[in-house]
Formats: C-alpha cells, sequence, structure tokens
C-alpha cells in the first residue's frame, strides 16, 4: 500500500510542519476527540457533573469554530509559500 502511495505521489503534497501548525493540528483533533467523547458518553458525563457537560460542550464547539478556520487558514498560506518557493515575481 506504501509503495503504491509513493508511486501516486513522488513529491511531498504539503510543507513541513511548523511547531506552531503542528500545536494547532494537535489542539484541533484533541478537541474533536473530547467532543467525541463527550457526545459519546452524555447520559455518564451529565449524571457526574451535571450542567458543567453542556458548558465544556459549549466551550469546546467555539473554540473549534475559532481554531479551525485559523488553522486552515495558517496551513494553506505555507503550503502555498512551500509550492512556490521556486517561483519568481518577473
Amino acid at each position: 500500500m506504501i509503495d503504491r502511495l509513493k508511486e501516486w505521489l513522488p513529491a511531498p503534497m504539503a510543507a513541513r510542519e511548523s511547531n506552531v501548525l503542528k500545536a494547532a493540528r494537535y489542539r484541533v483533533i484533541l478537541s474533536l476527540a473530547v467532543i467525541a467523547l463527550l457526545v459519546l458518553f452524555w447520559g455518564p458525563v451529565t449524571a457526574l457533573v451535571g450542567r458543567v457537560a453542556l458548558y465544556v460542550l459549549i466551550g469546546l464547539v467555539v473554540f473549534c469554530a475559532a481554531q479551525v478556520p485559523i488553522w486552515l487558514a495558517l496551513k494553506r498560506a505555507a503550503d502555498d509559500a512551500w509550492l512556490y518557493r521556486d517561483q519568481s515575481d518577473e
């Protein structure tokens, strides 16, 4: 499978990830995972902490709504800069 993927994609598709972009990606993944776990175990979580679970869920959704577009814009800018690094404006 890896060999076939290397044939299809002979060159890297994106820029190397900076520490800032990696941290942002990890924040997005972690927050989405926590949202999924909250939704999956909603009954036991609300029995344990009550209404706080709702506020945590709302906070995580708002965080994702802000973080994902920021991360995507930064990632796209880094990828574009890497992709066009050898071209000059003449």
